[in-house]
């Protein structure tokens, strides 16, 4: 399946993100746009059984450029397509979808741990609400 223009392929830095990086290229046109995204989650922290907040600025900021260099170095062994990178602090699946919008992106790509069959479509996760609110098309990736 090729013609794609413009494929935002999602990036959890996992073992197995290099398939979905893959193929996120693979889908893609010759010369198609082809953005790297990677979400920095703001995750809820717990002090002594308490919700405290999410993590620290600086905590935040040191995330963000680990994962903008990460990112970077990924896209760098990608050649044949027009590649830009986006870094984005966020819940992940309203994130991914806001930057699919806001880039017009035909095409998400994502990647979804086995964890049984119909993993994906289990309430509540990530690529289940990636697939709902999706307004193009969405490859998952079994890894």
């Amino acid at each position: 399946m090729k013609g794609f223009r413009r494929v935002l392929v999602c990036l959890d830095f996992g073992p197995a993100s290099r398939r979905v990086l893959e193929a996120g290229v693979d889908v893609a046109e010759s010369g198609a746009a082809v953005r790297l995204l990677h979400v920095v989650a703001w995750v809820p922290s717990v002090v002594e059984g308490a919700m405290a907040g999410y993590g620290s600025a600086r905590a935040i900021r040191t995330l963000h450029a680990d994962s903008e260099r990460q990112l970077g170095d990924w896209g760098r062994t990608v050649v044949g397509v027009d590649l830009s990178t986006a870094v984005v602090e966020g819940q992940p699946a309203g994130t991914i979808l806001d930057v699919a919008e806001e880039w017009d992106a035909d095409a998400i790509v994502v990647g979804q741990r086995r964890r049984g069959r119909f993993a994906a479509l289990r309430p509540g996760s990530v690529v289940e609400r990636v697939l709902r609110g999706a307004r193009c098309p969405v490859l998952v990736v079994p890894v």
